[in-house]
């Protein structure tokens, strides 16, 4: 038997209401987000999985004004629609039909934090899907949590609804499984210059944490790129979707 599950009590654990909280969580995605996002300010957004719109939210505040965002979650979308953002719920079991509504539509799709809720055997479908609601040429931007971080574990089962990690390989696998090219996955970890970690004393304790995660990587695998492993606590694809031609 199945029934409604109210994920927004869960997500009050780590997100309020407040007008303070939304201005932070904005200001910290627009850092890394906005470097990935095209410089053409009328391009067409689609925040799939838009929660309470923070993500919509920075993109507005950096000049994007077509946004629109859709949740599986009554209450999630009640929240970003209470700030006046463009979001719809729109259940699971509708929206396969609501992308298709949409082919071809959008320049840019962002899915932060999403994948890792949807079923194993279902991804594949659901990323085939997004693929055909950008234009050609268009890109997504996906965040996932990452298998190789010191706390994966942490984050693979601190969400009862999440359904697996990723990680670099995996995820590089679904999305070209799906038909996306140009796949680059990267460290979620905001760029910092090198002094700022050394003077931060948490920063420098973590940087020299996971140089000693990366030795062991070395040590267990052999492996040539234990220098470049992300270690962050998520990870990030940026892909496109091929143009017709190609």
């Amino acid at each position: 038997m199945t029934r409604d599950i109210d994920y927004n009590a869960f997500y009050a654990r780590w997100h309020d209401v407040s007008d303070g909280h939304f201005a932070y969580m904005t200001g910290d995605i627009s850092r890394w987000l906005l470097p990935h996002l095209p410089q053409d300010r009328s391009a067409k957004l689609l925040d799939f999985g838009a929660g309470m719109g923070f993500l919509l939210g920075a993109a507005q505040q950096a000049g994007y004004a077509d946004c629109r965002g859709l949740d599986s979650d009554a209450g999630q979308a009640a929240q970003a629609q209470a700030r006046g953002l463009n979001v719809a719920h729109v259940p699971i079991a509708e929206q396969a039909a609501w992308l298709s509504d949409h082919s071809d539509h959008f320049d840019i799709i962002t899915m932060i934090d999403v994948l890792e809720h949807i079923p194993h055997d279902d991804q594949l479908a659901v990323m085939s899907g997004l693929l055909a609601t950008l234009k050609p040429g268009g890109r997504l931007i996906c965040r996932v949590p990452n298998a190789n971080a010191s706390f994966a574990s942490r984050f693979r089962y601190i969400d009862w609804t999440h359904r697996t990690s990723f990680t670099e390989h995996s995820l590089d696998f679904v999305l070209n499984a799906s038909g996306f090219a140009d796949i680059a996955v990267i460290s979620a970890d905001p760029p910092r210059r090198a002094w700022y970690s050394l003077l931060n004393p948490r920063l420098f304790v973590r940087t020299l944490f996971r140089l000693r995660r990366r030795l062991e990587y070395w040590v267990e695998f052999g492996s040539a790129d234990w220098r470049t492993v992300p270690l962050s606590f998520n990870i990030i694809a940026i892909a496109r979707r091929p143009d017709r031609a190609g």
